[in-house]
């Protein structure tokens, strides 16, 4: 179903860290805060925690006050509980393998993945397009979002001057559309009425006011074609792409396009590698199934490090992992037949780790065929 968190301030997601005293919050929400949140205000909500057990640790305890608890049924269900990301209101991931014109962006978008290099409608350019990173609304590059600057530090009561060190700026989203600080994605795994109009917080800072977000539902699942519809465009999409790429042998080829970040594991050594060694790497960390190769990658990939915060002490460091960034787009060849294609591509919908938190999230790509 489709959820709606509507901020009654500005909002931080941390995300990637420029410098210790520099914050600026990305533009979307990982599933897992929306998890972090909905626990957080579960544990605070609870009658019976313990004090010496883990922070925000969702367990359901079976106890005569359970019974009584508005928050049972999602306390039972909460490790069965899956979310998408969130982004901002009415907009659609952009394909890294799209362009935009670099004299006028409401010339559209140009599809490189299928030999669109120019602009062809704006000569005095001289047609010449850049990358696009980040949302699609209403067919244009999106550019609703309003973020709001704050700078801070704290006062030394002796020397009445700045303390050293104390200095710090966060950069906030305070606006993403014009009703307001409006985020969407979907919940499943459990009901309407367990988790609609409930205040949660989300993201850093929330002590301090940032983050304060209400949930509201739409009983709306994702809108996917049929499977006639469905193979029907892979088939054009792949001749198109043959034809334009002078391939004349028997595979099918199709595109795949992440909506979400893509979580995975990869052992680089200290050494070169060639574009073939990396994408059967590529390949095998995210689990792609055995029937598809990796034609072309467009993606940025950069490291992250979370914390555990769950424990009555410091929060610790968690191991190094890869994410490949929102928008990642692959073009996958295969030699079996359309059937088994559409079975593994419907089996799952996302690849990677952490799927039951949004990451790795894909859908089948037709962008230069149609109007998607």
């Amino acid at each position: 179903m489709k959820a709606i968190l509507k901020f009654k301030g500005p909002v931080l997601i941390g995300g990637k860290k420029a410098a210790n005293n520099f914050i600026e919050s990305i533009d979307y929400i990982p599933g897992s805060y929306i998890r972090a949140a909905l626990a957080q205000y579960i544990y605070l909500n609870c009658h019976i925690n313990n004090k010496n057990e883990k922070l925000f640790w969702v367990e359901y305890k079976n106890q005569e006050e359970c019974e009584k608890c508005s928050l049972q049924n999602m306390c039972i269900n909460f490790n069965n509980i899956k979310f998408s990301f969130f982004y901002p209101k009415g907009t659609k991931v952009a394909s890294l393998s799209q362009m935009i014109c670099k004299n006028n962006s409401s010339h559209g978008f140009f599809e490189t993945l299928l030999g669109q290099y120019s602009c062809n409608i704006c000569p005095q350019g001289n047609n010449r397009i850049e990358k696009y990173t980040g949302y699609i609304f209403e067919g244009r590059p999106y550019k609703k979002l309003e973020k709001k600057i704050i700078t801070r530090t704290a006062v030394d009561n002796y020397t009445r001057v700045s303390k050293i060190h104390n200095l710090y700026t966060l950069v906030a989203i305070e606006k993403t559309c014009d009703e307001g600080n409006i985020f969407e994605g979907y919940i499943y795994g459990i009901k309407k009425e367990d988790i609609e109009g409930i205040n949660i917080m989300i993201g850093k800072y929330t002590s301090s006011g940032y983050g304060w977000a209400n949930i509201s539902i739409i009983e709306e699942n994702e809108s996917k074609y049929d499977k006639h519809e469905y193979i029907n465009k892979i088939i054009e999409f792949s001749n198109k792409y043959k034809q334009i790429n002078k391939i004349t042998d028997n595979n099918i080829y199709l595109a795949i396009k992440f909506n979400a970040d893509i979580l995975f594991d990869i052992k680089l050594q200290n050494k070169y590698y060639s574009t073939d060694e990396y994408k059967n790497m590529f390949s095998e960390a995210i689990n792609l199934p055995d029937i598809f190769n990796i034609e072309k990658l467009y993606t940025e990939v950069y490291d992250y490090r979370g914390f555990d915060t769950s424990s009555n002490g410091n929060p610790t460091r968690k191991p190094f992992k890869k994410i490949a960034s929102k928008g990642t787009l692959m073009v996958l060849s295969s030699q079996k037949t359309i059937e088994e294609i559409y079975n593994n591509l419907v089996a799952n919908d996302a690849l990677g780790q952490e799927t039951e938190n949004g990451y790795g999230k894909y859908e089948v790509y037709f962008g230069g065929v149609n109007s998607d």
